[in-house]
């Protein structure tokens, strides 16, 4: 299709775009409904009322999203903070078959498979997101999730830097080391003003 126009929401998807197909592509920029995902007053109590409450997309038959690696680091800042954190699991049903071969031998809420209003609600009653994915295209769990006032933890690869920036709006970490997504999360628990 030689009058074919190509286009991405982010830089680095249409860098993707030429390095995979060698044609130009070109960035239309992230967007996001602003209208369902903005900041509204919390149906529940507030940190420090309640535990500190932090939410994942778990979603074990998409590779990229990392579902155990994902596990496994809130499984240990859990341990580091029993009593005093909440954990909030979304994006698979509870009875899948890959969900049900994670380890998950610690306290965590599951919430399944949301519409678009039930994310929207979700994330105005939690303080952190984090997307420990190896990538993303763009991000838009955690865009939304930033709209509606949460902190958020994001990769390093894929197109997020189009709206995070890092210590400004969010924490960009390398997703490839458990520690760093921990140590990032760890930040987020003790200071307030940057969760803020």
């Amino acid at each position: 299709f030689p009058d074919l126009i190509r286009f991405a929401k982010t830089q680095w998807n249409c860098a993707r775009v030429r390095e995979m197909a060698g044609v130009p592509c070109y960035p239309v920029g992230p967007s996001l409904d602003i209208d369902l995902f903005r900041p509204r007053v919390k149906q529940e109590t507030v940190w420090p009322e309640r535990p500190l409450r932090v939410t994942a997309m778990v979603r074990p038959n998409t590779p990229r999203r990392q579902a155990k690696f994902t596990m496994d680091v809130l499984r240990q800042f859990y341990q580091n903070h029993a009593g005093s954190v909440e954990i909030v699991l979304f994006g698979v049903e509870p009875h899948d078959p890959e969900f049900q071969r994670l380890s998950k031998d610690y306290p965590w809420r599951h919430a399944g498979i949301l519409t678009r209003s039930q994310l929207a609600s979700l994330m105005n009653e939690v303080d952190i997101f984090v997307d420990f994915s190896s990538f993303q295209a763009m991000g838009l769990t955690a865009m939304e999730a930033m709209a509606c006032g949460a902190a958020v933890i994001l990769p390093q690869d894929g197109g997020a830097s189009s709206f995070a920036v890092h210590e400004k709006n969010a924490l960009i970490v390398n997703t490839q080391s458990k520690q760093d997504c921990l140590n990032a999360l760890e930040r987020l628990y003790r200071d307030n003003d940057l969760r803020a």
